[in-house]
């Protein structure tokens, strides 16, 4: 018979007593790191002859551009992000290096992983940095695929539990350890050659690729080429130098280690899934075409990488990110516009009277952010739901995502029961500036988590982009939210008060409370809002 729940808590408390003890004496609670291994760097380019394919389109592309430029596009819908990903993998000869925050294996983590594995069996060189906040369900199979080679997997700032020991067990740690484990990975970049990256919001999930049936993302990438390749490189050999980043099989049991069996289960997997069709998916013999698809053109101007350093997450005091300060520095010298699409909101009372003060002066300031029925974390909303109200008596024209609000692609629709959620982070100035990246505007952003973006100086590209975000305005795509004057009587007589209104619905045209979230959602947001956590959303 299974031992009871409680039985098993105690079970968990009895192994974990001992150093949860010494994390909890004053003065010890210090960050856990696995064995110091040897530094390890980007693959640098051969000579002429010994050029990749990604090599030669890289050389292609940028002839005539002029110097000290790179060139960039953007990957707009999932299906692009997901193809081209899988276009890089096929055509990459010499090094793939991937970080990313969450890789669920599902159909699209399971293909992508399957892919991989087939480069480093060619002798691609393939290192895999994963934060470990997601990795508990999935550790077996990335500990196998380790065993390769060619195939380097590291978790990046780990857990001391691992599959086989408890959930219970490993939330009695994350207490604990709350301060270091509370600190996460959270950049997405991918680098093929080391000269092509691509840089974004999007982790490895159904989710981000419109292929999952319960909910499906609005995301951005940038795919990037030339010198800021080389800079996303050398920021993911820091990351994976780093004494915070461990080898996955330092922590893994033997017995998830066997290579044969994951690659079985992968190759099984590819033959016989539906979900991504073969026809249309890019393939050892299509990735070139495919590619060109996807990215006929790149438009070539300065870019540059923006990243937060590793030892971040070990900083206690930090209050701040270079790329907040960096975007802060850009906002002053707008003299137009700015226009903001950004998955979790929450901003201090200073940022928001800086907003106040560009309307004053005339820049017309738009945002689109996720509603209550749309976001996928409930405690982040709650955050959000102070910021609202102050952006509005800023004068920010603000925008809320539709369930409905799906983006879609030319081979991948999403499910008709799935619903649409909003995960990009994107900040167009004056349409001559863009920011794209893993940047979300809140606190665990700005002061816990580690971020990365490209900040991008082509107007052509910035309009482009600000003409994807302009759709997200349409009634089609969110509600308009604003204050609305009303009169109220009180025993001192009428007074004015404004409430927050939700507009553009063509069933509803006014909406007086949170639109489409169920009356849980609702309640659920209400008492989060009630609880300390500001500095955790």
């Amino acid at each position: 018979m299974r031992p009871s729940l409680a039985i098993r808590a105690r079970r968990a408390l009895v192994r974990l007593l001992p150093w949860t003890a010494a994390l909890l004496l004053p003065g010890c609670a210090t960050s856990w790191r696995g064995p110091r291994t040897a530094d390890e760097a980007a693959l640098a380019r051969p000579p002429l002859g010994e050029r990749t394919v990604l090599d030669h389109r890289l050389d292609r592309q940028r002839a005539g551009a002029p110097a000290g430029t790179s060139g960039v596009a953007a990957l707009a819908t999932g299906e692009d992000a997901l193809y081209a990903r899988l276009a890089m993998i096929e055509l990459a000869g010499r090094s793939i290096d991937v970080q990313t925050y969450i890789w669920d294996l599902d159909h699209s983590g399971r293909l992508i992983l399957g892919r991989l594995l087939a480069a480093a069996d060619r002798g691609v060189r393939v290192r895999v940095l994963l934060d470990d906040t997601a990795t508990f369900r999935n550790e077996r199979m990335f500990a196998a695929v380790d065993r390769h080679p060619n195939l380097q997997v590291r978790l990046f700032n780990p857990f001391r539990t691992r599959p086989g020991d408890t959930w219970v067990e490993r939330t009695i740690e994350f207490a604990a350890d709350f301060r270091r484990l509370n600190r996460r990975m959270h950049n997405k970049q991918w680098i093929f050659d080391g000269g092509w990256t691509i840089v974004g919001g999007r982790n490895v999930a159904d989710h981000y690729f419109l292929l999952a049936e319960d909910l499906n993302f609005r995301d951005l990438d940038l795919l990037a080429a030339g010198p800021v390749a080389a800079d996303s490189s050398a920021a993911f050999d820091r990351y994976w130098n780093s004494r915070w980043a461990v080898p996955i099989g330092d922590l893994a049991h033997a017995r998830d280690r066997r290579l044969a069996r994951a690659r079985r289960a992968l190759e099984r997997f590819e033959a016989s899934q539906e979900r991504i069709p073969y026809a249309s998916r890019p393939t050892p013999e299509t990735a070139g075409a495919a590619f060109d698809r996807i990215v006929p053109e790149l438009y070539w101007a300065p870019v540059e990488l923006l990243v937060d350093e590793p030892g971040k997450v070990g900083e206690s005091e930090s209050t701040t990110s270079v790329i907040a300060e960096r975007l802060r520095g850009e906002t002053a010298l707008l003299g137009e516009e700015l226009l903001v699409e950004v998955a979790y909101l929450a901003l201090p009372e200073a940022t928001t009277d800086e907003l106040a003060r560009l309307v004053e002066r005339g820049v017309r300031v738009r945002m689109l952010t996720n509603s209550l029925a749309t976001n996928d974390v409930v405690a982040a909303h709650s955050g959000y739901v102070s910021t609202r109200r102050r952006l509005l008596e800023a004068g920010v024209e603000l925008h809320e995502l539709r369930p409905g609000g799906h983006d879609t692609g030319r081979f991948l629709h999403p499910s008709r029961r799935s619903r649409a959620s909003l995960h990009s982070k994107v900040l167009v100035f004056d349409r001559r500036h863009l920011f794209v990246g893993s940047l979300n505007l809140d606190p665990r952003s700005v002061v816990l988590n580690t971020e990365i973006g490209l900040f991008v100086d082509a107007p052509p590209v910035a309009a482009e982009v600000a003409r994807r975000l302009e759709r997200g305005y349409d009634p089609a795509y969110s509600w308009k939210v604003e204050l609305q004057t009303q009169q109220v009587r009180t025993s001192g007589g009428p007074i004015e008060r404004q409430r927050v209104v939700w507009t553009g619905d063509p069933e509803r045209p006014l909406r007086t409370r949170e639109p489409r979230a169920s009356t849980w959602r609702r309640l659920l947001a209400w008492l989060l809002a009630r609880l300390p956590l500001e500095s955790q959303i």
